[in-house]
């Protein structure tokens, strides 16, 4: 009994059957039946059949009255509404053949608005003639401009244009749509009221001591009151069931019929109805659209186009945006796994052409129908069933629903889709942007009320100042700095570099960053004549490693700053690390100045520091200029090791000039007093080896075989990947004139007493196959600077005389082993000469910070 109680349990909460059971082979005609209408009862297609009278017609009578709001349509409203549901029956008829959504297309109630917005344009421009002929040129204008708009959709969907829409920035899509809400809704509540919003508030004003006037607003007040609480009634039963939104616009529409039958009329007032004379036949508004043909339109021609214009661009937009977002809803057909929405803009685009062709209005993908289709699934026969109910709609006129509906179920209902909008894109985004974000946002919504077109180039006008304006804060100078602070990457003595730090107060060096605009130049250029100014110094080094580019504004600000500094502050400007594009536009600026002006350009900081070093150490008196000091050791991250050497004063009389007793002298003292290891070095070595300037001593990536010691001159190592080699103005293009190689940067100069290889030789191995000493793979390229003079020794020789000597063998291995732990304590500090890279002080300033 209890293994019976637990599978009973379990078998209920699972939904498994508890004992197996016999199967039917042959079910009845019932039970299948009952089987499909059960399967069915959880498709969408019954919605098509709820969706017609509920949402089809109230948004067809919404669209209609919004594009007869004019005095001189209002009459002809019957005639409007009709064009409306061809519409909607054509679109079901296409939606057949053209999509990938199971839904059909539907009508936009912006769309309405701008259309009544040109039906009263047209009326005034045609002040003075015949209600029909104002009638005749608006049915046909209408549909022309429908078919225009579908020829643009086809275009941006054929040439996959839809993703450019993505760079529209956020504020200016956001503040468009809330715009759109803000006018649907006051449309929509002005259809309730049966009069304009802002003409029910001014005479509710004026007339607020009259009682008797007071009286005759009421009803508008009751209307516009009631459709608010019938939106938020839909917005309250939402959540319930998929059905319950239709149920409740089909329950109110049932409900108002039978309170208009058993009163007899008199329930609700006529005056809450809109105004239907007798229906029009199917074919009366092609006789309109013909009729348009012949009509003239020379007084509305250039307001006509002007409208199509606007009308054209915003609704691609729109409609394109939109496309991308309803693709995430709506389920597709049968047998397609993802939806294209390049080609469904190209299918939208084909639909709104053959809508205009054929007297229809333009259609879109809508929000509304799929939200309720959400949480069931897509049936086959939706588009069937949805093409049948709108055919009865368009053949049978919808004149019992209007006459018997009063205002505000029509308005409550585009209501609901107002706050929709005006929540999502307007409440909602203050969670999401920042405050000036959202007040740009706002503002763009408030001028989209007044104009549509120009509250779109009036966001986006905001949006782009509001960025110039946060962009100018976050770039310009990022760093300053001195030449008594900062140094090129050349080695040189303690009293260089004393005297550098003394009299290097004198050269500025600024770095630069970000996009160099019209905005930010000015800026700039304010900035450097202020610490010009403050620091009184004589040289400025702009370095703009960091500055991707630079517009006119810009390069013409630049050019004028150094013919000032020049004539008027006697300061000399340096430029260093521009693209070349950037120095033949700053070039070509400077030529065309009143005076020749001269540039002082540099492919890098490095160099231009180096530049200033020279200047001013040559500067200085004879008796000022530096001397040997102390030993300067220094082994850098590339495994280079340098020796800046008072030993040739020291042992100048020595063969080699005391360069292997210099560097092996800690080692030597305790392991080789004899001096053995110094003879067997100077024989390996044996006489200088001069170089000529360019010549490379070795190459990046090659394997190390000499050990190389420079006697005198100086070489230049340069390392491909060193910092600036990546900055974003040097990168190869496909067009443009900055095709250009990656040059290597320059990490050291160095100078008499350095050593090459050494690490390489103590990380090496030997090669039985080939009977030779291989050394490790070099980190860096060595070139030399002028006349130089190198002591070399092969890594094959020097490991046959290891092997020989053992006391060699000791000291070289003890000497390199120094070397590796210096290196490693080197390789874990900062090294003062980075600070010529801005990149590197940034991150350096971040972990002074942190810690």
């Amino acid at each position: 009994f209890f293994v019976f109680s637990v599978r009973f349990i379990h078998g209920a909460m699972s939904s498994e059957l508890l004992l197996p059971i016999s199967e039917n082979k042959n079910p009845s005609r019932w039970g299948t039946w009952k089987r499909r209408l059960s399967d069915v009862s959880h498709s969408s297609d019954w919605l098509a059949v709820i969706l017609g009278p509920a949402i089809s017609v109230p948004f067809a009578t919404c669209y209609a009255a919004l594009i007869c709001s004019d005095a001189s349509l209002r009459s002809h409203f019957p005639m409007v509404l009709q064009q409306v549901m061809w519409t909607q029956m054509l679109g079901s008829i296409i939606a057949l053949f053209i999509g990938q959504f199971v839904t059909t297309t539907n009508l936009d109630p912006l769309t309405a608005i701008l259309f009544g917005q040109l039906a009263r344009k047209v009326a005034r421009l045609q002040t003075g003639e015949s209600q029909e002929t104002i009638l005749s040129n608006v049915m046909l204008l209408m549909p022309f401009i429908s078919l225009c708009l579908g020829l643009a959709l086809y275009v941006v969907g054929k040439l996959k244009l839809a993703m450019m829409l993505r760079f529209i920035p956020y504020t200016v899509v956001a503040g468009f749509l809330a715009g759109s809400g803000i006018l649907i809704l006051q449309e929509s509540l002005s259809l309730a009221a049966g009069m304009e919003l802002w003409d029910l508030l001014r005479q509710s004003l004026v007339s607020f001591t009259n009682l008797a006037g007071a009286s005759n607003l009421t009803g508008s007040w009751a209307q516009v009151i009631l459709s608010i609480t019938f939106s938020a009634l839909l917005e309250f039963v939402r959540e319930w069931h998929t059905f319950s939104t239709p149920l409740v616009m089909v329950g109110a529409v049932g409900l108002s019929m039978t309170l208009d039958n058993f009163s007899n009329g008199t329930l609700p007032p006529r005056s809450w109805f809109l105004d239907f004379p007798d229906p029009v036949s199917w074919w009366e508004p092609f006789e309109r659209v013909r009729d348009g043909f012949h009509q003239s339109y020379e007084k509305t021609a250039v307001a006509d186009l002007e409208f199509m214009g606007g009308f054209v661009v915003i609704m691609t937009v729109s409609w394109s945006i939109n496309t991308l977002a309803v693709a995430k809803l709506v389920p597709l057909r049968p047998g397609l796994e993802r939806c294209d929405e390049q080609d469904e803009i190209r299918s939208l685009g084909v639909t709104n052409v053959l809508l205009g062709s054929c007297g229809g209005l333009c259609s879109m993908q809508s929000f509304k129908i799929p939200m309720i289709m959400r949480s069931v699934r897509s049936g086959p026969n939706w588009p069937y069933f949805n093409v049948v109910m709108n055919v009865l709609l368009f053949l049978c006129s919808p004149r019992s629903i209007v006459q018997t509906v009063p205002r505000f179920l029509f308005a409550g209902t585009v209501v609901r889709l107002a706050c929709d909008l005006i929540n999502e894109w307007l409440l909602d985004a203050r969670r999401r942007v920042s405050a000036e974000e959202w007040l740009v946002l706002l503002a763009t919504a408030l001028a989209v009320v007044i104009n549509v077109t120009l509250g779109i180039l009036f966001g986006l006008f905001c949006t782009l100042a509001w960025f110039a304006f946060e962009y100018m804060n976050v770039t310009g100078i990022a760093h300053e700095s001195t030449l008594s602070e900062s140094r090129s990457r050349v080695e040189r003595s303690e009293a260089e570099h004393a005297l550098l730090k003394k009299h290097g107060g004198s050269t500025l060096i600024l770095w630069l960053n970000g996009y160099f605009f019209f905005g930010l130049a000015c800026q700039v250029i304010d900035q450097i004549r202020e610490k010009i100014k403050s620091s009184e110094a004589s040289v400025v080094i702009l370095d703009f490693t960091s500055v991707p580019a630079i517009d006119a504004s810009g390069v013409c600000a630049l050019a004028e700053l150094t013919q000032e500094l020049r004539d008027r502050r006697k300061v000399r400007c340096i430029f260093s690390g521009m693209a070349r594009r950037l120095k033949k536009s700053l070039e070509g600026a400077a030529q065309h100045q009143q005076a020749h002006l001269f540039l002082d350009m540099f492919p890098d900081l490095d160099k231009a520091v180096e530049f200033c070093e020279v200047g001013i150490l040559k500067g200085l008196p004879m008796q000022k200029r530096p001397s040997f000091g102390k030993r300067i050791s220094k082994i850098d991250s590339l495994n280079c090791i340098s020796e800046v050497a008072p030993f040739l004063m020291e042992r100048g009389n020595e063969p080699d000039g005391g360069i292997w007793h210099h560097l092996l002298q800690n080692e030597l003292d305790y392991l080789d007093p004899d001096m053995v290891t110094v003879n067997i070095l100077r024989d390996l070595s044996g006489e200088a080896h001069e170089k000529e300037d360019g010549e490379v001593l070795f190459r990046h990536g090659s394997a190390a075989r000499e050990l190389i010691v420079i006697l005198d001159g100086a070489v230049d190592v340069t390392h491909p990947s060193g910092p600036g080699a990546n900055s974003p103005h040097r990168r190869a293009t496909v067009k443009g004139s900055d095709i250009t190689e990656v040059p290597e940067t320059r990490a050291r100069r160095a100078r008499v007493g350095a050593v090459f290889g050494a690490v390489e030789y103590a990380s090496g191995s030997f090669d039985r196959d080939q009977n030779v000493y291989v050394g490790a793979n070099l980190s860096c390229t060595g070139k030399a600077v002028g006349a130089l003079e190198v002591l070399i020794i092969d890594f094959n020789d020097l490991w046959q005389a290891e092997v020989k000597e053992p006391r060699l063998a000791i000291v070289l291995r003890t000497w390199l082993s120094r070397l590796a732990s210096v290196a490693l304590m080197a390789s874990l500090q900062q090294d003062p000469l980075s600070h010529l890279h801005c990149r590197e002080m940034r991150q350096q300033a971040t972990h002074f910070a942190v810690v």
